[in-house]
Order: C-alpha cells, then sequence, then structure tokens
C-alpha cells in the first residue's frame, strides 16, 4: 500500500512538471491566421513580427503581422480568413497588420500596409457591413470600401493607379479624397503623395 500511495505522488509530481513545462513552451500569444497561400510563383517571402523568415508556397498559412515580399518574378495569391480573395504582385511589400474575422470577443478587422508594388483584390465579408473594418494604407493614399473588386499599382514615379472593376472604393489623403466605382463618375484614379487624388 506505501508502495502504491508513494507511486501515485511521484506520478502526480510528474504530471506537474510536465504540465508547468508545456505552459512555458507554449507561446503567449500565438499569431493568428490571417490566410491561406492558393498559389505562389518565384520569390515570395514572409517577414514574421520577430524577424523570421519563411517562403511561401501553397497551403502556406499567413499569420497577423506577416510582412509578404515578393521578387522580380513572384506574386502569391491568397484567401483570406473572411473568403476575400488578393494577388500580390511582383516586386512588391505587403504588410498583413491586422485581419480578424469577427467573434463574440474581437471586432472583425481588416487592416493593410503596401509598403511598395501592387495588388489585386476580391474583398471578403469584412467591411461589408462596418465599413471602417477594412483599410488598405499605400504611400499615396488609403483605401476603404464598399464591397469590391479592385486593384492598386504603384508608378516608378512613386505615384499609385487605383482601379475598381465592381463596387466600390474610397481613396483618401490629407489632401482630399475621390470615390470610384459604385455610384460615382470615375472608376479610375492616379495619386501622387501630397496631392489630392
Amino acid at each position: 500500500m506505501r508502495m502504491l500511495a508513494k507511486g501515485l505522488v511521484n506520478l502526480t509530481q510528474r504530471s506537474f512538471v510536465l504540465m508547468l513545462l508545456l505552459c512555458f513552451c507554449l507561446p503567449v500569444n500565438a499569431a493568428q491566421l490571417a490566410a491561406r497561400v492558393i498559389l505562389s510563383k518565384g520569390n515570395v517571402v514572409a517577414v514574421a513580427g520577430d524577424g523570421s523568415e519563411r517562403n511561401l508556397k501553397r497551403r502556406s498559412e499567413v499569420y497577423n503581422g506577416d510582412v509578404i515580399h515578393t521578387g522580380s518574378n513572384g506574386s502569391v495569391q491568397l484567401r483570406f480568413v473572411d473568403k476575400a480573395l488578393m494577388t500580390i504582385k511582383a516586386s512588391s511589400e505587403m504588410n498583413i497588420s491586422n485581419y480578424v474575422l469577427g467573434s463574440s470577443s474581437e471586432k472583425e478587422q481588416a487592416i493593410m500596409k503596401l509598403v511598395k508594388g501592387g495588388f489585386r483584390t476580391i474583398s471578403g465579408t469584412i467591411g461589408k457591413g462596418d465599413k471602417s473594418a477594412y483599410i488598405v494604407y499605400t504611400p499615396a493614399a488609403s483605401v476603404g470600401i464598399r464591397g469590391t473588386n479592385y486593384e492598386v499599382q504603384q508608378e516608378p514615379s512613386g505615384s499609385m493607379v487605383m482601379a475598381v472593376y465592381s463596387g466600390g472604393i474610397s481613396v483618401t489623403n490629407e489632401a482630399g479624397s475621390i470615390e470610384l466605382g459604385l455610384d460615382s463618375g470615375f472608376n479610375f484614379t492616379r495619386v501622387t503623395p501630397g496631392q489630392a487624388p
């Protein structure tokens, strides 16, 4: 009986130590999934918040805080958690700042920053209700949506060309704003940093 009790004490102590080790080994704030790669071509790398890099290929996961870099021969197609589709073009850098599908404890949000290059996207469910939940920052202006299919491309001069194929976007910077598509007289704009669209 004494051996059995001693064995149970040892087992309990070992279980406690194992649970303690697991707690220290698990990341405190594991990165949240933002998207999965549908197709990757050429050189495409994701840089995590801690500076670690990983090559992106089909079925790779992209997390909040990842910065995606495409080489001169690279491009990547992503399907986001809200079913949005995005193609990031060659020679681009896109920061997936915060892409969260809403839940009871979290507000839905799609916040991205195009540092350079271009992309084309068809928006998903985020931004269909609360338009302020979706925003893409570029070097020349920010883009808000009204449920849409649109494209942004940086020119060698640094200006951004923006086009809407369906739906609408709102293009805004410190000098002004313009609505494109959806009940607007314009589907395209060129935006130079510091100048109104």
